[in-house]
């Protein structure tokens, strides 16, 4: 059997024993859960300037759509205007 790690920070040694192994897997587990921590802070920070440069396009094709739309509204009231001078003569 292997030997066992005591824990007597909390003053309760027996509830908290546990072999070696137990604590080598404990371990292993907590480098793997700080190497996926890592990478989904990576992962997060590409989203978020992903996220950011999608935004920007909107505002762009927001902005592009609003000069458009005056665009079409002063060639809309120029036509308006021809067919009123036309109208007239």
């Amino acid at each position: 059997m292997g030997s066992v790690y005591h824990d007597y920070s909390s003053g309760v040694g027996a509830n908290n024993a546990m072999t070696a192994n137990e604590a080598s897997r404990r371990s292993l587990m907590n480098e793997l859960d700080e190497a996926k921590v890592k990478e989904l802070r990576l992962d997060n920070k590409r989203l978020e300037e992903e996220n950011n440069l999608l935004k920007l396009k909107v505002e762009v094709l927001l902005d592009m759509l609003a000069q458009k739309t005056a665009e079409a509204e002063t060639l809309e009231n120029d036509i308006l205007k021809m067919k009123n001078i036309l109208a007239n003569t």
